[in-house]
């Protein structure tokens, strides 16, 4: 038999009355809302900004999306990695197109007033980045960056020492806060997920920028001129600056997805909320402040310094300070994944900071061929960085990690700027040796530091082991 449907009189049963027996209502939406629905997909799925397939973006919904901005993120300090010791590797030419004494109070002003800035500019952009998120912090400070290289390639080229030290200025307001953007990256992306070895990564990325200026620099420098030595770190930096537009649209898409690592409410912090990070956070501040003092102002100097002392070319000096870079390019990603799968950071920092102690005294009293007290200088920064910068998202809540590292860093680069003055003086009036114990001292205080970390450690447990 064939019935239709439209003439079978409707019978209301009792479940579609409610408990009263009152028929049920049923909530339909609004006359053509479907359809505006099913437009509204058809154009994003269509429209030429909305799709990855069209610029060849990875679905965020994959599991490799993340390392895709990973490595959008390891290439965000590139450029700045490679500039920032162009003063190093080129020394003795900058020296002389910019008229400055040899390792004098102008010369370590160059960095001194890099560390200035970023100590300035880290804290307040940290806050910038837990506030309004990665993506406004991307674009400021990689913009910060390639505007102050450019002028600092401009004072050299044009042989101009204040345009020079304008531009280490700018560089510096940029150079810290981008690296706090690369570590919230990592956190936020990486945090419970192979953390360590995020942050081993981006290291050895960056740190590939500074192997390439020692490797480089000198032979543009004696190849097509100093200028142009100068202007390819510029070069290099508006690369970064491209690499974080591709992580902006990157990070956009993910969020749009749903997939944002804070929400708006989350991302509410206050200043105040400094005064709430627990005590071993400070610690890890301390350490790492004086743990550093043992690297950057000594590759600094150690170009020179290895030529005065052993008699080296500008170029062979250059490559061997550079090996702490190239050890810690090589083994860091390794020790990041060895740090994730056993844990005890406090113990590898302690042994990080304790390697520096005879990496000095050989300096000081021996005459061995460099080589090995920097290669064993590389282990202890290799192992101090997989530790001490991955503990910081352990010891303070995920929305206020930005501002932690802000403050991580600020501690670190007023160190670093107080001790390139003090190097410095110390050089003028009694040589490289009295430097080489100053360096040794404060790898003593990071030692005694890291001994306090671990006791607070076996307490807390925050740590792993």
């Amino acid at each position: 038999l064939s019935i239709s449907m439209a003439t079978v009189p409707y019978t209301q049963v009792e479940d579609d009355l409610d408990p009263e027996g009152q028929p049920l209502s049923v909530a339909l939406p609004p006359p053509g809302e479907e359809e505006e629905e099913e437009e509204e997909q058809q154009t994003q799925q269509h429209h030429p900004l909305s799709t990855t397939r069209r610029f060849g973006f990875p679905n965020p919904d994959k599991d490799y999306f993340r390392y895709v901005i990973l490595v959008c993120s390891c290439l965000l300090t590139f450029g700045s990695y490679f500039s920032f010791d162009l003063p190093s590797t080129l020394q003795e030419s900058i020296q002389n197109r910019l008229h400055i004494s040899d390792g004098g109070i102008q010369y370590q002003s160059l960095y001194a007033s890099y560390s200035y800035s970023n100590m300035l500019m880290v804290i307040a952009g940290g806050y910038i980045i837990d506030k309004w998120g990665n993506r406004i912090g991307t674009l400021l400070f990689t913009t910060l960056i390639t505007i102050g290289q450019t002028l600092f390639a401009l004072g050299g080229t044009v042989g101009s020492y204040p345009l020079s030290l304008c531009g280490r200025l700018i560089f510096g307001s940029g150079g810290g806060p981008i690296t706090v953007v690369q570590n919230n990256i990592s956190s936020q992306y990486f945090k419970g997920k192979e953390l360590a070895l995020a942050f081993g990564v981006t290291l050895t990325a960056s740190r590939l920028g500074s192997i390439l200026n020692f490797l480089l620099s000198p032979t543009i420098k004696d190849s097509v001129g100093l200028s142009m030595a100068l202007w390819f770190g510029t070069i290099l930096c508006c690369l970064s600056f491209l690499c974080g537009l591709t992580f902006i649209a990157m990070d956009r898409r993910n969020e749009k997805g749903g997939h944002a690592a804070l929400t708006t409410k989350e991302r509410r912090i206050k200043f105040a909320d400094i005064k709430k990070f627990p005590p071993m956070f400070w610690v890890l501040c301390f350490i790492c402040q004086t743990f550093y003092l043992t690297i950057f102002p000594f590759i600094a100097i150690a170009t020179k310094y290895f030529q005065d002392k052993y008699d080296y070319s500008d170029t062979k000096a250059g490559r061997i300070a550079g090996i702490v870079y190239y050890f810690g390019m090589v083994v860091s990603p390794f020790l990041g994944h060895i740090v994730d799968r056993i844990g005890h950071r406090a113990h590898l920092a302690l042994l990080g900071s304790a390697i520096t102690l005879p990496t000095f005294l050989l300096f000081a009293q021996t005459d061995i061929s460099p080589v090995l007290p920097m290669l064993l200088l590389g282990v202890g920064y290799s192992v101090s960085a997989a530790t001490i910068w991955p503990s910081v998202p352990l010891v303070v809540e995920l929305h206020t990690v930005g501002t932690a590292m802000g403050v991580m860093t600020a501690i670190q680069m007023g160190g670093v700027a107080v001790a390139n003055v003090i190097v410095g003086a110390l050089k003028r009036s009694h040589g490289y040796n009295a430097d080489v114990y100053f360096f040794l001292a404060c790898g003593a205080m990071a030692t005694v530091l890291t001994l306090i970390l671990n006791i607070m450690d076996m307490r807390s447990g925050a740590l792993g082991g």
